[in-house]
């Protein structure tokens, strides 16, 4: 990943309840900043570090970062896989999604993986996330991306999206029996975009959606000028 000489940029997980808001998630963020720290925290509604470390982190370079999460054990490693520079133990969050977020920076990622730390294999469909009978599809996306519902609704739904700010920026309505709908979010700037669907008193929870123009999906790939 890379983050430019404002604000912070990182991976967050074993996320649950993520809403519109800068902290209105429960999970871990482990990031870096261009100022030279490298940060691990939680949220959950409100922010508590847990651990920062001093690095040589320049604006706009590129850095790979690992994190091994293993029970309550908490590893952050750059650039250098073999000796973690954060190592925490914390229990408050067992498991949960993944993703991307950055706070006040431009950032970039490129090629995200999922690990099973006992195995050793890539889940099936890492870039899926799901929500109960909803699935996101590619996630991270570089522009478009597919919501699927794996039955039909029994009402008309709509589907809002939501920029990290909480300002909706798309909202469009389906028919009951539309089980697959395409969205596009390329004309917005990257970030984490919340997807949520409503059908009558029915509603699903936000779905983040992480968007970047620099991820080189196979598919749904946004040109270039």
């Amino acid at each position: 990943m890379q983050v430019g000489p404002n604000g912070n940029a990182g991976l967050i997980f074993r996320v649950n309840s993520p809403s519109p808001g800068t902290d209105d998630y429960q999970g871990y963020y482990a990031g870096i900043s261009a100022d030279g720290n490298l940060v691990l925290g939680e949220a959950n509604g409100n922010w508590t570090e847990l651990k920062s470390v001093k690095s040589s982190i320049q604006a706009n370079t590129w850095y790979s970062v690992k994190i091994e999460a293993q029970g309550s054990n908490i590893k952050v490693y750059i650039d250098d896989m073999q000796v973690p520079k954060i190592t925490v133990n914390d229990a408050t969050f067992a498991r949960g999604s993944i993703g991307v977020r950055t706070y006040g920076a431009l950032a970039r990622y490129d090629d995200i993986s999922v690990k099973d730390l006992q195995t050793g294999l890539v889940p099936q469909k890492s870039n899926t996330i799901s929500n109960e009978n909803i699935d996101v599809f590619p996630n991270p996306t570089s522009g478009n991306f597919e919501i699927s519902m794996r039955k039909p609704f029994d009402n008309d739904y709509t589907i809002n999206v939501f920029n990290e700010f909480g300002s909706l920026i798309l909202s469009d309505q389906r028919k009951k029996d539309e089980t697959v709908a395409l969205l596009d979010i390329s004309q917005n700037v990257n970030g984490i975009y919340l997807v949520k669907l409503n059908s009558g008193r029915l509603a699903y929870s936000l779905i983040p959606v992480s968007f970047s123009d620099v991820f080189s999906w196979h598919y749904f790939r946004k040109s270039k000028e």
